[in-house]
């Protein structure tokens, strides 16, 4: 991607590695380790933790929560986040689907199984937000816009197993006394803090 972009002709491109630090004034700019959506193969993709004043906003994407510990690092270094904006598609495709042209031998159906492409569903988003002791929960919409129905393989229905695991997280959430729990679609007005 870098090479990528400066081909395109941005001449100031910074490529970051977990915990690479961006400060701004007034905050910083931290990349998180991302587990998960890319069939668990590391160094896929960032998530982002916007550290601003005394809030902390973590935009994990897809990110799925295989080991809970890596967060409550995360958070012990950082302090608690108390947004976080998730995906949730917890179904995932494949290991062969997407990188199968890039194996030199493609893998067993089994493994191609297990290393599905997929994000956290409702026990493991719960953990995440536990881990990082978020008050606050934006999931998106997940293809639901009617843009996006013409690039994702998502035709997504209210009983799809995935808009399931976003109900429990958001039922649990509202229980638990979040300030904020919702799925986002389109846009939205966020408002942080008093």
């Amino acid at each position: 991607m870098k090479l990528l972009a400066r081909e395109l002709g941005f001449s100031h491109v910074i490529e970051v590695d977990p915990l690479d630090t961006i400060a701004f004034p007034g905050g910083a700019i931290i990349a998180a380790p991302f587990l998960g959506e890319h069939n668990d193969l590391p160094f896929a993709k960032s998530a982002y933790l916007i550290s601003a004043g005394e809030q902390r906003l973590l935009f994990a994407a897809d990110s799925n929560c295989l080991d809970r510990r890596m967060y409550e690092n995360l958070c012990a270094e950082y302090g608690p986040i108390q947004t976080v904006f998730l995906g949730m598609e917890c179904i995932g495709a494949p290991l062969s689907w997407v990188y199968g042209p890039l194996l030199p031998k493609l893998p067993e159906r089994k493994h191609c199984q297990t290393r599905r492409s997929k994000g956290s569903d409702a026990d493991a988003a719960l953990s995440l937000l536990d881990a990082v002791q978020s008050e606050r929960v934006y999931i998106y919409a997940i293809g639901r816009e009617p843009w996006l129905q013409y690039f994702m393989a998502l035709e997504p229905e209210d009983d799809d197993a995935y808009i399931r695991e976003i109900g429990k997280v958001l039922e649990a959430c509202q229980s638990r006394g979040f300030a904020d729990a919702r799925r986002l679609y389109g846009k939205d007005d966020i408002h942080l803090g008093d």
